[in-house]
């Protein structure tokens, strides 16, 4: 039973090697199958000779040109006496953070601290979007103001 086993993998094996080797014949250059040409790749700086110049290519990095350097205006401050900021700012950083320490790290234990963690990320979305304008003007032409 071995014997018929071993010799019909021999047999599947070099059935196997024989269909490979013609599928490789197959890639062989012939009249039908001509071989790619692929165009040379261009000579990089390293390896042009230092008299040769080489012709600048789109993925060629030439540095920054003196006027050509965005620099943005000044941001504004933020609002020192604006409760309603800093109250969406505590509710959307604080009250994540409460969930996560009593939830997933378990260092503040029992339930109502991550009910106020959530009861806290709720209320900071909610005045998030209460502090949204009610009518947008129409485009002023200053873009996005982040």
């Amino acid at each position: 039973m071995n014997d018929e086993r071993r010799s019909r993998g021999e047999d599947e094996s070099a059935d196997f090697d024989r269909r490979f080797s013609e599928i490789v014949a197959g890639f062989e250059p012939s009249d039908a199958n001509p071989p790619l040409h692929l165009p040379e790749p261009a000579p990089s700086s390293e390896t042009a000779e230092p008299n040769e110049q080489v012709a600048p290519s789109w993925r060629t990095h030439e540095g920054e040109e003196p006027g050509d350097h965005f620099v943005p205006a000044p941001t504004d401050p933020l609002p020192a006496g604006d409760m309603h900021f800093w109250a969406i700012v505590v509710g959307l950083a604080v009250g994540p953070l409460l969930v996560f320490l009593s939830a997933v790290v378990r260092v503040l234990p029992g339930m109502p601290w991550g009910l106020l963690g959530v009861a806290m990320t709720v209320a900071g979305f909610v005045l998030l979007v209460l502090r949204s304008p009610r009518r947008r003007s129409g485009d002023d032409g200053t873009g996005a103001r982040v």
